[in-house]
């Protein structure tokens, strides 16, 4: 296997773990930021919402097991 095969699996079982987020949490997202770690490792997914909708979105993203920073 190559060293890009397990980070891209993980990426896209993470891509959809915050899918599964944002259709749970009923939240209008307006933008959407992504950036990996070369050769996995983690990454950051910025997100835009309306106003007050963070606190659902928030409680979606952190049932799937992401970490949520301020």
């Amino acid at each position: 296997m190559s060293k890009t095969g397990p980070a891209g699996l993980t990426a896209a079982f993470d891509l959809a773990k915050a899918g599964h987020a944002f259709e749970a949490s009923g939240v209008d997202i307006r933008d959407i930021q992504m950036r990996h770690a070369p050769y996995g490792g983690g990454g950051v997914l910025t997100l835009s919402v309306r106003p007050g909708e963070q606190g659902a979105l928030r409680h979606a993203l952190e049932a799937e097991g992401f970490l949520i920073l301020p």
